[in-house]
């Protein structure tokens, strides 16, 4: 005998098409939300990159200003520094701050030199040539030389990543170099941080460091 099939317990071509439509629709939203997630976490993790090499720099910065001496300041670098005040400088020339830092010099050898003679170092600020309206910060040290005048300043190299940190503008400020005060330097940084514009993120830093020795 043949079993008779009851074909009322099947589905019929309308509750399909409203379940896949549904499911479409619960699929297309929870796609949605999970590329957000990870859009967010993208943005998360390059600010925090670009915010990371940020206060490195800034830090490294204020700590070579806080143990130097004779903050020199202007359109160019001097390998004899002299303290010269300078007021809130902002413009799209180059603006250096050297001063005498804090390690020893050395001979041509890797020697330390016979006398005290401390390094300088220079900090940069330069236009960004691949970005318009953009500036980089950049580090040099004096090179090796037991002579105060000798041992050319070493290249800059950039200390804040131009990739994932963008410097809009700046203002720097050196204030107090009499032999009677302690010198005083202001630096405040404004700009862009992370990759990307769906990425960037506003930021204003401001530093403030001063010398240990007159």
């Amino acid at each position: 005998m043949y079993k008779r099939i009851d074909f009322k317990n099947g589905f019929t071509l309308v509750e399909i098409m409203i379940s896949l439509g549904i499911f479409a629709i619960v699929a297309v939203i929870a796609v949605g939300a999970l590329l957000k997630v990870l859009d967010a976490n993208k943005k998360a993790q390059s600010i925090q990159d670009a915010v990371t090499n940020l206060s490195f720099a800034i830090e490294t910065m204020s700590r070579d200003i806080r143990t130097g001496t004779k903050y020199d300041c202007g359109t160019s670098y001097s390998l004899t520094p002299t303290p010269t005040p300078c007021p809130s400088f902002n413009s799209a020339q180059p603006l250096y701050i050297s001063f005498i830092s804090s390690e020893r010099a050395t001979d041509n050898s890797g020697q330390l030199c016979d006398s005290l003679q401390l390094l300088v170092y220079t900090y940069e600020f330069t236009p960004d040539p691949n970005n318009s309206g953009y500036y980089l910060l950049k580090k040099a040290k004096q090179g090796e030389g037991c002579s105060p005048s000798s041992g050319a300043m070493s290249s800059f190299e950039n200390i804040v990543s131009p990739q994932n940190v963008k410097i809009k503008s700046y203002s720097v400020e050196v204030n107090n170099t009499s032999s009677s005060q302690y010198p005083l330097a202001l630096v405040h940084i404004t700009g862009y941080a992370g990759i990307g514009t769906s990425t960037q993120t506003y930021f204003s830093l401001q530093t403030a460091a001063s010398s240990r020795q007159r």
